[in-house]
C-alpha cells in the first residue's frame, strides 16, 4: 500500500457527471487539471478507477434500500461497507490516488444520503461480521458506531444484546455519555 505522506500519492477530488453514449446514460468521472498534470497518465487511470467504483456500486445497489438503508439488512450494511473499503484502498493501492470526496460519489451512485455511507463504513470498521445481527435496527447500529472511541462500539452493541440497553435511544443516551466522557 502507498503511504499517504508519499509523493506517489495523490489526493483529489473528482466529478462524476451523467452523460450520455450511444443512446445509454452512464456516468463518468473527471479530474481537475491540476490531477491530470501533478498525477503522471491520469487519464489511462481513469476508466480502470473508474470501473472499480461503478463495479463496487453495482455490486452494493441491489443489496440496500435506496434512500431509506435503515430498511435494509445489517449484514447488507455490513458488506457494503466491506466493498466501499475494499474499492478505496484499492484506488489508492494500484494507483496511487486517493478520491477525496470518495463518500459523496458513491452517496450520488447508490442514491442514498452522505451520512448513511460514512456509517455505513464506519459500522464495516468498527465491528466484525461476527458482531452483525439482522435483528438489530439499523439506528442501533448507527449510534454504537458513533462512538469516539471506535472500541466502544462493540461494548455499547453487546450491552443492547444483553438488555441492558432496552431501545435505540438508551442506545442514544449511552452513547451520547461516553463520548462526553471522551472528550473530557
Amino acid at each position: 500500500m502507498i503511504d499517504r505522506a508519499s509523493s506517489k500519492t495523490h489526493i483529489t477530488k473528482v466529478k462524476m457527471i451523467r452523460v450520455k453514449s450511444g443512446g445509454k446514460e452512464k456516468w463518468e468521472i473527471l479530474f481537475p487539471l491540476d490531477s491530470v498534470f501533478s498525477s503522471g497518465g491520469i487519464t489511462e487511470k481513469r476508466e480502470k478507477i473508474l470501473s472499480i467504483i461503478n463495479d463496487a456500486a453495482e455490486s452494493i445497489a441491489g443489496q440496500i434500500s435506496k434512500k431509506h438503508p435503515s430498511r435494509s439488512k445489517a449484514s447488507k450494511l455490513f458488506l457494503a461497507g466491506k466493498i466501499i473499503s475494499n474499492a478505496r484502498q484499492k484506488i489508492l493501492k494500484d494507483y496511487g490516488i486517493e478520491i477525496s470526496n470518495f463518500l459523496e460519489i458513491f452517496a450520488k451512485l447508490l442514491q442514498i444520503d452522505r451520512r448513511n455511507v460514512n456509517y455505513i463504513l464506519q459500522l464495516y470498521s468498527s465491528l466484525t461480521e461476527n458482531d452483525i445481527d439482522d435483528n438489530i435496527p439499523w439506528t442501533v447500529y448507527r449510534y454504537c458506531v458513533s462512538t469516539r472511541d471506535k472500541k466502544k462500539s462493540r461494548e455499547v452493541l453487546n450491552l443492547y444484546k444483553e438488555g441492558k440497553l432496552k431501545s435505540s435511544n438508551d442506545v442514544r443516551r449511552y452513547v451520547k455519555m461516553l463520548n462526553d466522557e471522551h472528550s473530557l
